[in-house]
């Protein structure tokens, strides 16, 4: 007798899927993909978070030059006319500065620090839903 294409491929399917289950190769395959994903997810996170607020300091510098300085001094400083541009490269400058001073001032911190500050929201959430049950 001989085999067909599709009995070929279970028999082939079910040498390889066997072994996997029977040993519980799967959850953990799947646990680290999960895993990954959580990893994954929590760096997109940091990373628009990130981007937001430096905007939203990018915005509030540039509102507060605007304020502050005036023309007639930031064109002495610069030596000719100014416009808005020179405004925006003011403030691009200080909300860079300020974001790479408060990375770095987060460099300093202890991981434990770090992670408490992170996880914090979710451990509340955590304590109020065991609560509610």
């Amino acid at each position: 007798m001989v085999a067909d294409e599709p009995t070929k491929a279970a028999a082939v399917l079910g040498v390889v899927v066997a072994p996997g289950l029977a040993h519980d190769v799967t959850s953990r395959v799947a646990d680290e993909l999960v895993e990954d994903l959580r990893e994954r997810h929590g760096a997109v996170t940091v990373v628009i978070g990130i981007l937001s607020l430096y905007l939203a300091l990018f915005a509030i510098v540039l509102s507060g030059a605007g304020l502050v300085i005036s023309s007639d001094v930031l064109a002495g400083a610069v030596g000719d006319d100014v416009g808005l541009s020179d405004y925006v490269t003011v403030a691009w400058f200080v909300a860079s500065f300020a974001t790479i001073g408060g990375a770095l001032g987060a460099a300093l911190e202890s991981g434990d620090a770090v992670r408490q500050a992170a996880y914090a929201a979710t451990a509340d959430q955590d304590e109020g839903s065991e609560e509610s049950t």
